[in-house]
């Protein structure tokens, strides 16, 4: 599998997610550290997608921050997106442990509508990335 095939597929999971997460806004529906959760993978994924179309082995984690700083270090600016590196511990601490979570103010549309554009930014990469190299997976 090229880098693009590898980016591509990264990126239908983030759709898929996305759609997940429209169908979470209800706050009595689903509590706000599920929804961060989700919002964190798909963050997660497109900056993974935006390394592996430019044919760079990304690390396994959840650290967002490090994340961003790759892609800026591989030359794609992302970096209207990096504010919501703050979402990264919902992947580890929060994702198991409720009682650290607290009651958290989401604007739950407004955080979809920023994770959509990310995913929007990172497909628009990887649309204009070259597909011929080794699969970015680390």
């Amino acid at each position: 599998m090229s880098d693009r095939e590898h980016a591509c597929n990264l990126l239908t999971i983030c759709r898929n997610e996305l759609r997940a997460l429209r169908a979470m806004l209800d706050p009595a529906v689903f509590g706000c550290e599920l929804f961060s959760l989700h919002c964190q993978q798909v963050v997660q994924k497109a900056l993974k997608a935006s390394l592996a179309a430019h044919g760079l082995v990304y690390p396994r984690t959840h650290d967002l921050t490090l994340l961003f700083d790759l892609a800026a270090d591989s030359g794609t600016d992302l970096s209207e997106f990096a504010d919501l590196d703050w979402l990264t511990p919902f992947a580890v601490r929060w994702g198991y442990d409720i009682e650290s979570v607290g009651e958290l103010s989401l604007d739950r549309a407004e955080l979809v509508s920023r994770v959509e554009g990310l995913v929007s930014c990172v497909a628009s990469l990887v649309d204009q990335a070259d597909g011929s190299q080794r699969p970015g997976r680390g």
